[in-house]
């Protein structure tokens, strides 16, 4: 075999070719290529050839040398760098970080002949944001140069580059082809096009008043409105949020001094550390910025910055107002002027409302978020002229689709003349449906505004449409009481009023929804009776009437009259103006000896006086409540003494809390509860249930049981106190109308003893039955008779056929004892007291807004639990009942919420499930604050 030829090289050094490229008819069989001195001979072999070929090649330089200007304020972590193969080049001078605002150089240089350099690497920007550029470069030996570049899009930076070859010109976004060696120059700049980023972390505020929301829980102090973790836990359907917050407002100053919201947002990008940027939110109402931050920086990254937020949109309101709706936040780039992107939830919904800063009594304990949204919301359509409480009144005679009801008092005949217009098919009689009499009371707040789900009348109101003056005035006195201070109005009630002149009445409208004329306000169910003329002996009187006075104290010489049921009266008369207005006193019906002994005289302003009005709302209250009804007359007061003579005993009527799992055995299966309410109290147990038959629209009956147990000072069951309150609420019973003569007392079939029902001559039903200590009041349908069979059910199904319930010994006061003290809600947080704790007789909580329980054991199953202090330093939240296994009694944990630094007396009272007794233990609280702590 010859030897192989060789290719001598003096100055010159190999570089990996095609025969084709550089000899045309040579074939490679291998490369020897060895590391020398560029003076030494490298060897290769040949085939095909005898003689030795001298080549003179020049030197080629295929490195790559990278530039990279970082004009970000980020750092800019390498990432990989790796070469195509062991032979493609060397990263020397690599860096593994490139600070902010640097210019770096480096190099991928060859190792190897005849085979070019290629490779690849990425670095990351910034820290948080998932972001990288990478790059792959070839200067190629046999091949072209390339080059390809990444940067996800859209990216808060935009990478520009350059190549050229050896010192040619640059090639924007490219390298040339062809040439040796390779430049290219990178430029990381900020994208003009992509905004910086920032995350929505948490909003909260420090709500004035305590709220209920839609879901019963009680909400006050601070509270979280908005947290991205569960952020459908914060929206109440399309009704509002299930963290409502109430602002106290003096309506003279500006909005931004007290309405605050502390709101957690954080940034993610490193641009905005130490920038001055400013948070703001729209609403989906309009297009202007309603919630501004000032101006403040972020000190890290990804870290929650708390900041300020207020309303400052509008700027001032003489009247209470809300805002109710999803907020989209953005977060301004002040010096950039440019807007951040929000990453994640940007929109929330909030629910907030400004009132005064002093509230209606009956509002100490809660302000029920349901009262709020009818009476703010969030679209207020009312005359911007209008004071507050002309846009009360307004609302409340049109707003609550509420209806007078005419039928109270008409005979008979009237009644069934043919009727023209079934909207005027009424059953409801003329007295208050909502736990009022002439002097006010506990108003049912939540009845009164409960919406009928299955009518085709949509709205607030529309499960018990009818009402009388005394409604109206308990809605209208809580609606004025939210502009507050010396403004609350008074609870005016007038006997005799008289008979009214041509006006409106609440609802009274006809077939094409428009009010109708009247000066008849119980013309049945025929309009055509509605208006008459002045003497017609059809017209009846208002007996008494019940309105209200622009101040609590009532000045009559200076406070504008506002009535909710007729007219409406919106304050512009004093009371002198409002009677001659209001009242027909020209009618000869006066002097008619047949009329005379419905109303002898109109009312002047002497008949006039000022009374308590609202007491509580929903039963909540505790205290107990200020009888003031006025002197009952004849025949009435000797209506009281009458049906209060029956012996049964004291606890003749038990089981009214199960109502709604024995009402199909004993009505039928079409008959449904369409609401109820069970509240205890000191002086005893109230349940509320309006019920119907699915398959008659004229069904609907409203079951209203009171059983009385005053607790004497010996804790035993004081049966001489509960009979005096049993009297006082039969009068109140009778002064639930504002006629009197629709009362008579009756004998009710197999059952004994007397009752108080409404006359035959009234198309309207209603039976009140006293056994001991218990107020059995049924009403409904189209007259006594067509009611009686119903009640008799009920009645009978709740008639007790324990003779030792029945005998004359009291009844059995549920035993409350108290088992522990839990400071915290949160099982995972929460610190359990017992033992000394629970004998120091004194609990002590830390702080206003500290939720604390106290758990109770019970000797019997309980109905429903209420809580309370006199002053509402402590409120009651809910609580939580679990029965004993052996089903013979329960541990009942009473959540409470701390309001008030100081000492209070707080009552909780207890109803028994089967008896509806109640039962009330005492203790004593100190609310405290420790310096440091934060509320």
């Amino acid at each position: 075999m010859s030897e192989a030829p060789e290719i001598v090289l003096t100055t010159y050094r190999i570089v990996y070719m095609t025969a084709s490229d550089a000899i045309p008819d040579l074939a490679w069989k291998h490369l020897v290529l060895q590391t020398l001195p560029l003076s030494k001979v490298g060897s290769v072999l040949l085939r095909g050839h005898s003689k030795t070929t001298i080549l003179q090649m020049p030197e080629i330089n295929c490195s790559i040398y990278v530039t990279i200007e970082n004009n970000t304020n980020r750092i800019l972590k390498r990432g990989i760098a790796q070469t195509d193969h062991r032979d493609s080049g060397e990263w020397i001078g690599f860096p593994p970080f490139i600070e902010a605002q640097r210019k770096v150089e480096f190099t991928l240089r060859e190792n190897a002949w005849f085979t070019g350099t290629a490779g690849a690497f990425a670095y990351d920007v910034g820290i948080t944001r998932q972001e990288k550029f990478s790059a792959y470069i070839m200067d190629g030996y046999t091949k072209r140069n390339s080059i390809s570049v990444d940067l996800p899009s859209p990216s808060l930076c935009i990478l520009t580059f350059s190549g050229k070859v050896d010192n040619k010109n640059w090639y924007p976004s490219s390298v040339p082809p062809s040439g040796h060696p390779v430049y290219v120059s990178f430029t990381l700049d900020y994208n003009p096009d992509v905004e910086c980023r920032f995350e929505m972390v948490e909003i909260s505020a420090y709500s004035d008043h305590p709220v209920r929301n839609s879901s019963n829980k009680l909400i006050t102090a601070n509270h979280i409105l908005w947290s991205p973790t569960v952020p459908s836990r914060y929206i109440d359907k399309n009704r509002g949020s299930s963290e409502p917050n109430i602002f106290s407002h003096n309506f003279k100053r500006r909005i931004d001094q007290n309405s605050i919201l502390s709101v957690k947002v954080k940034t993610l990008d490193i641009e905005l550390v130490g920038t001055h940027v400013a948070l703001y939110g729209k609403s989906r109402l309009g297009a202007n910025r309603i919630i501004e931050s000032g101006k403040f920086t972020f000190k890290n990254i990804d870290v929650p910055t708390t900041v300020l937020a207020r309303v400052t949109s509008p700027t001032k309101s003489e009247k209470p107002f809300s805002l109710n709706d999803d907020i989209t936040w953005s977060l301004e780039v002040l010096e950039r002027s440019k807007l951040a992107t929000c990453i994640g939830e940007k929109t929330t919904r909030l629910e907030l409302y400004w009132i005064a800063t002093s509230l209606h009594p009956a509002f100490k304990a809660y302000i029920p978020v349901n009262f709020l949204r009818n009476i703010l919301p969030a679209k207020d359509k009312t005359n911007a002229s209008d004071e507050f409480y002309q846009v009360v009144t307004k609302k409340v005679f049109s707003d609550y689709n509420k209806c007078y009801d005419t039928i109270a008092g008409v005979i008979h005949l009237v009644s069934q003349v043919e009727d023209t217009d079934n909207r005027f098919s009424l059953w409801q009689p003329d007295a208050s449906w909502f736990n009022l009499d002439a002097s006010g009371g506990r108003f049912h707040l939540t009845f009164y505004l409960a919406q009928d789900a299955t009518s085709k009348l949509r709205g607030p109101g529309t499960l018990s449409r009818y009402v009388n003056c005394m409604d109206q005035t308990a809605m209208l006195e809580l609606s004025c009481s939210l502009y507050g201070g010396s403004q609350q109005t008074s609870w005016l009630y007038q006997n005799p009023f008289g008979y009214i002149k041509t006006t409106n009445l609440v609802g009274i409208k006809n077939k094409d929804n428009v009010l109708i004329d009247v000066n008849n306000p119980y013309f049945g169910t025929n309009p055509n009776f509605a208006n008459l003329k002045t003497d017609n002996l059809i017209r009846h009187p208002v007996k008494f009437h019940v309105y209200a006075g622009r101040t609590k104290s009532w000045d009559r010489e200076k406070d504008g009259i506002y009535d909710g049921c007729i007219g409406p009266h919106v304050g512009t008369e004093t009371i002198d103006k409002y009677l001659a207005n209001a009242l027909d006193t020209e009618t000869t019906l006066y002097k008619n000896e047949r009329k005379a002994r419905e109303c002898k005289r109109p009312g002047t302003i002497d008949d006039t006086s000022a009374k308590t009005g609202v007491t509580g709302i929903d039963g909540a209250e505790v205290l107990p409540r200020s009888y003031t009804i006025p002197p009952l007359e004849e025949p009435l007061s000797r209506l009281v003494d009458t049906t209060m003579s029956n012996t049964v005993g004291p606890l003749a009527h038990v089981g009214w809390a199960h109502l709604p799992i024995w009402l199909n055995g004993t009505l039928g299966d079409a008959w449904n509860v369409r609401f109820e309410q069970v509240s205890v109290n000191e002086t005893g147990t109230q349940g509320l249930w309006l019920i119907s038959n699915d398959n008659t629209s004229d069904s609907h009956i409203h079951v209203h049981v009171n059983v009385v147990s005053v607790i004497g000072q010996d804790g035993q069951f004081d049966m001489e106190g509960s009979t005096a309150v049993v009297k006082e609420e039969i009068g109140s019973v009778l002064m639930s109308t504002a006629r009197q003569d629709v009362w008579m007392s009756s004998t009710l079939p197999g059952l004994g003893g007397v009752c108080l029902r409404y006359a035959d001559h009234i198309a309207a039903g209603r039976i009140v039955l006293v056994a001991g200590n218990i107020v059995m009041d049924i009403r409904g349908m189209t007259s006594y008779e067509a009611l009686l069979p119903y009640a008799l059910k009920l009645f009978n199904r709740t008639l007790c056929s324990d003779l030792e319930l029945l005998n004359d010994s009291p009844p059995v006061i549920p035993v409350l004892q108290r088992q522990a003290i839990r400071m915290g809600t949160n099982t995972s947080d929460s610190t359990t007291f017992g033992g000394p704790e629970l004998k120091a007789g004194i609990i002590r909580v830390n702080g206003i807004g500290t939720r604390f329980s106290v758990i109770f054991s019970v000797s019997c199953k309980i109905a429903t639990v209420n809580a309370g202090s006199e002053e509402h330093g402590v409120l009651f939240d809910h609580p939580i009942i679990e029965e004993l296994d052996n089903g013979k009694g329960c541990t009942v944990e009473c959540l409470f919420i701390a309001n008030e630094i100081g000492r209070h007396h707080v009552r909780v009272c207890m109803a028994d499930l089967e008896t509806m007794i109640g039962a009330m233990s005492d203790m004593e609280v100190e609310v405290f604050d420790t310096p440091g702590k934060g509320e």
